[in-house]
């Protein structure tokens, strides 16, 4: 199984003692090294605009590219170099559909921040950017012939790591552009 990873995504932080930390794809490295299944590690380039507007309004990727430093809800933050990592991880996903796609083979992404929050002009929830949805798309718009759209149905499962550190939930989000 391929592994899509690039090292900058230890370097992000939301903010100290935050649940959503770089120690959380450092625990499942070790596992997997501990198993024997860190191995076909392969880095993505960086993330390319095109497919985050596969999802995502041009206004709000403009938003994380320039707001500096700013948060989007109370457990969100944006820094200067979110919009960089982020797309990065979005397009660790794509790599990674198009790398099982080709070879028939399975791949994982493992990536952070994560992206299962994020809305078409909101991020939430620690994420920013969609990434299984903009793989996704991404699938069906590489999928997409002249003669019409093939059926393309590969095995697609989401994993995605959580760790409670108290009873209170998300905020919710809020809108980018107030």
């Amino acid at each position: 199984m391929a592994i899509f990873f690039n090292e900058e995504f230890l370097s992000h932080m939301q903010s100290p003692f935050h649940p959503e930390s770089p120690e959380r794809l450092r625990g499942i490295m070790q596992k997997l090294r501990e198993h024997g299944l860190w191995k076909d590690v392969i880095p993505s380039r960086s993330g390319r605009l095109d497919n985050l507007l596969l999802v995502h309004d041009e206004g709000y990727i403009d938003f994380i590219k320039t707001c500096g430093e700013c948060s989007i809800t109370l457990d969100t933050m944006v820094h200067h170099e979110t919009y960089g990592i982020a797309s990065l991880a979005a397009q660790c996903a794509v790599d990674a559909v198009d790398y099982s796609k080709k070879n028939g083979k399975p791949s994982f992404a493992l990536t952070r921040p994560p992206g299962h929050h994020a809305g078409k002009d909101y991020g939430m929830g620690f994420c920013y950017f969609n990434n299984i949805s903009i793989a996704a798309k991404h699938l069906l718009w590489t999928s997409i012939t002249g003669t019409g759209l093939r059926r393309y149905s590969p095995r697609t499962r989401r994993c995605s790591t959580y760790r409670l550190t108290s009873r209170e939930s998300s905020p919710g989000p809020v809108p980018w552009n107030t």
